[in-house]
């Protein structure tokens, strides 16, 4: 095969990628002009790939209206990816060079849209002498509550945060507990600014938390990296750093879940 002929291959792939790369929760039906109009493709390599994407099952098309949706491969294809996927395993090596660089305990969380919670599913504990702080993994936490659950929910659409507001009971864990709506939006809002989240007392007294969400391509997180750690041993400018941290090591992660998932999150 011509080096040409390679190329025209992996361009047609391309374009492929992009038609179904199209279909959303708020595009979730297109015609064959509005895909070849979005993407400026000509008509008839339009026509050629969407022929040949409902040929194998990733597009179907309403015999009614003559849309196009997701077809059922594409369905089985999000099923597959889902079940196989590994946050965990994807963040390891990010998550071991923030631990061994702050020397304090760093969390993995994933995002449960369907309980609106985090869960905790990875962390490395700090190998400092003294004081250190650690969490269970498995422990799940409202999106109201505490750094790694915040980051998450600043990561929603408005409307979704809304909604957790008035759905989610806002409750005293510890001393610095945010238990009004109006003081987790505040947070949430700072939060959004800085890049990453902070709390001080929320979950566990005498601690200090921060957090950044990992997000995928679309901008829907899937979970947050934080780093815990005594309050005693950091003011202002040393939890800056570790936030700073934080959000470099999400960003990090955002980059392999771009390779990881380059038609978006699973379904």
């Amino acid at each position: 095969m011509s080096d040409t002929q390679t190329a025209d291959g992996v361009g047609l792939l391309k374009k492929g990628f992009q038609i179904l790369d199209s279909f959303s929760a708020t595009s979730p039906s297109w015609t064959q002009a509005e895909l070849g109009r979005e993407h400026g493709f000509t008509k008839s390599t339009t026509s050629r790939l969407v022929r040949y994407l409902c040929d194998t099952g990733y597009l179907t098309q309403a015999s009614s209206s003559g849309r196009y949706r997701l077809g059922p491969a594409a369905m089985d294809l999000g099923r597959r990816a889902s079940a196989q996927f590994n946050l965990a395993e994807l963040a390891q090596p990010v998550l071991e060079r923030i631990a061994a660089a702050t020397q304090e305990t760093v969390i993995l969380t994933e995002y449960v849209e369907r309980r609106s919670t985090a869960v905790c599913v990875y962390q490395i504990e700090s190998r400092r002498d003294g004081l250190r702080v650690f969490e269970n993994v498995g422990s799940e936490f409202r999106l109201t509550e505490g750094a790694a659950p915040r980051a998450i929910l600043a990561a929603l659409p408005e409307a979704d945060r809304e909604t957790l507001l008035t759905a989610q009971p806002l409750r005293k864990r510890a001393s610095g507990s945010l238990t009004t709506p109006d003081a987790v939006r505040k947070a949430t809002e700072r939060a959004q600014q800085l890049g990453y989240a902070v709390s001080r007392e929320e979950t566990y007294e005498g601690v200090v938390g921060v957090a950044a969400a990992i997000c995928w391509p679309n901008g829907l997180p899937v979970g947050s990296v934080a780093i815990a750690a005594p309050l005693m041993r950091y003011d202002e400018r040393g939890v800056e750093e570790l936030g700073r941290r934080a959000a470099a090591a999400a960003g990090e992660i955002d980059a392999l879940l771009g390779g990881a998932s380059p038609a978006g999150s699973p379904s």
